[in-house]
């Protein structure tokens, strides 16, 4: 069974937008039956959610939105938040096909710039049939078999109606899988937010006048717990200033300098002799000095992949200049 075919046999009454939000009070005596349809038919539990965001193996995740398509499949645990349906959709290609006899009555559309409602209705007829006919008014024929077939279209509206689709959409936290699989899944990602805002209050004036602002400022997550240390006081916020908070973030942050290795020792002497370095460093091979210059490129995470091939570049020159001095 499909998913859609399951909301539509049990909520039916209620399929109405923007309404149809099944959230977990809705969905949760369902789970057994949402587990057999065929979106969920690869997934190894569904865990209903409360709240948009949860907690997740110690880390937060925000629920997103998914659009479901005819192929959709979801895979591993399904964090569900709410299922509801989109409005209804129309194919602009089909807008000018017929539906019963030649005819059809559009969806209503709205003018871009005065907003207003419009309905359209589409007749189609042979112009050749009443030739074919001899003895009659082909004029008066052609008349005739158009009123017939308005009348029939506004005394039948909705034989003659256009239909729209609805779709499904899911709203959680999905694990995440790759395409080419068959079936093919559906790819989501949740990600944990790696900055924390933080609140404090600004002190304004001089002591008489004095005032406080409450501010925020985002800083890494990983100076959350300090932040929280230095900056509060039996869970309330404390004063204070933003030239504070920067120079608490900016301490916090910066890389301590650690001593060089000996091989990017030896890569920055043969690469740059005319740089010094504090200790003499062994001899190497040219293999030796090769490996330990593109460990070293490697290692230099505060350059860009320019500057990198940049400097590849230079001791390549240097390497050939040696080579062709011996």
């Amino acid at each position: 069974m499909k998913l859609k075919e399951l909301l539509t046999e049990r909520f039916a009454d209620n399929l109405a937008y923007p309404t149809d939000q099944y959230l977990k009070k809705d969905l949760e005596p369902l789970k057994e039956e949402l587990l057999k349809c065929e979106e969920f038919m690869f997934c190894d539990d569904i865990i209903f959610m409360d709240l948009p965001t949860q907690i997740i193996e110690d880390a937060t995740y925000a629920s997103q939105t998914f659009k479901l398509y005819d192929d959709t499949k979801f895979k591993g645990k399904v964090y569900l938040y709410n299922l509801s349906l989109t409005p209804e959709v129309y194919d602009p290609n089909l807008l000018l096909n017929p539906v019963k006899n030649g005819a059809s009555i559009g969806p209503t559309i709205y003018d871009p710039i005065e907003f207003t409602p419009i309905k359209h209705i589409l007749l189609t007829w042979n112009p050749e049939m009443a030739q074919d006919i001899s003895g009659i008014n082909k004029e008066l024929t052609f008349k005739n078999d158009i009123h017939k077939l308005l009348d029939d279209v506004l005394e039948n509206p909705e034989e003659y109606k256009i239909k729209g689709e609805r779709k499904i959409l899911l709203r959680g936290v999905c694990e995440t899988v790759g395409r080419g699989e068959s079936p093919s899944f559906l790819v989501g990602e949740s990600k944990e937010h790696d900055s924390y805002m933080a609140f404090y209050l600004e002190p304004n004036g001089e002591d008489k006048d004095k005032t406080l602002t409450l501010k925020t400022k985002l800083i890494p997550k990983k100076l959350k717990n300090k932040f929280i240390e230095k900056f509060t006081k039996n869970r309330e916020i404390t004063t204070a200033t933003t030239e504070e908070i920067e120079n608490f973030i900016k301490e916090n942050t910066e890389e301590k300098e650690e001593e060089l290795s000996n091989r990017h020792k030896n890569a920055l002497k043969n690469t740059f002799p005319d740089l010094e370095i504090q200790k003499e460093v062994e001899p190497q091979t040219q293999l030796e000095e090769l490996n330990d210059y593109l460990r070293l490129l490697a290692d230099m995470d505060n350059i860009g992949i320019r500057r990198k091939l940049f400097l590849l570049e230079g001791y390549m020159n240097k390497v050939i200049n040696q080579l062709k001095n011996k």
